[in-house]
């Protein structure tokens, strides 16, 4: 699994990478490390769309044939309180929306559209590859929780999947009172789930919330 979190120097712009890479050992590690270093050079990209290209191209170009990866790209614009998410084939985040106080999943439209089946694939299956973005304004309470496939796949003794829905389920009618409450949440009822079942993936996950700092859309003289 890639974690990988970005700033600009002024601020305005927080970037946030979770990608699962496929396969295990030595060269899924190495791979891991190339796209965390094709994020690094990527930073100064201001276009989320082609942001998420470049990484793909970029990693398509670096891996031997079907290495690939699951990500998330999130970004974050201070100044507007936007945030941009692309999804590369990878599981859905779940939003709360403070305002509301309800809980959802994140799915890109290509998700449930069969014309758009080619789109948003992983990282580095196909150079030239098409990204939807899905935009949102992160309000203030807000929270937006990324997970690797570790998470759903987990099963338990039966062999059953932990699976989407069940987590959607956990945080049904939850009011958080911190971020971070979250991920202990999410890992305490894995470990129920799995009981003495061995985790056959890495878990990973990061949570995403708004703090109090503001940022103009220019510098201040």
């Amino acid at each position: 699994d890639v974690l990988h979190v970005t700033s600009c120097s002024s601020g305005r712009i927080t970037r946030a990478l979770l990608a699962d890479v496929v396969g295990h050992g030595q060269g899924a590690a190495e791979a891991a490390q190339a796209l965390r270093a094709l994020m690094g050079r990527s930073v100064d990209i201001l276009d989320q769309s082609k942001l998420v290209r470049t990484l793909n191209d970029g990693f398509a170009e670096l891996q031997e044939r079907g290495r690939f990866a699951s990500a998330i790209v999130a970004s974050f614009f201070r100044p507007t309180e936007a945030l941009t998410i692309c999804n590369a084939g990878h599981p859905p985040p779940l939003h709360y929306c403070a305002a509301r106080q309800e809980w959802c999943l994140l799915k890109p439209d290509s998700a449930t559209d069969p014309q758009r089946r080619f789109s948003n694939l992983p990282l580095g299956l196909f150079g030239s590859v098409e990204y939807e973005l899905q935009q949102m304004t992160l309000g203030e309470g807000d929270l937006v929780l990324l997970y690797t496939d570790g998470v759903i796949e987990a099963a338990d003794e039966q062999d059953t999947q932990y699976g989407t829905e069940r987590l959607l389920e956990l945080f049904e009618d939850y009011v958080p009172e911190s971020i971070d409450e979250i991920v202990p949440r999410v890992l305490s009822s894995l470990q129920l789930w799995v009981g003495t079942a061995p985790l056959d993936d890495d878990v990973t996950l990061m949570v995403l919330g708004r703090n109090e700092l503001k940022s103009s859309l220019r510098d201040e003289a």
